[in-house]
């Protein structure tokens, strides 16, 4: 397996770069994003990825 050098964008409304993991997390992130959207996800724990 070789790393693609192509970075993989998510399309997601913030001019932020958060994993998608931390957007559907039900835990109130700390994100500078223009508008809360508070979605349910299936998640119980804080995003486990590295967010800002």
């Amino acid at each position: 397996m070789s790393l693609s050098p192509v970075p993989v964008s998510v399309p997601v409304p913030y001019p932020v770069p958060v994993p998608v993991f931390c957007l559907l997390s039900p835990v109130r992130v700390p994100v500078p994003n223009p508008v809360p959207v508070p979605v349910p996800a299936p998640v119980p724990a804080p995003c486990p990825c590295p967010c800002p």
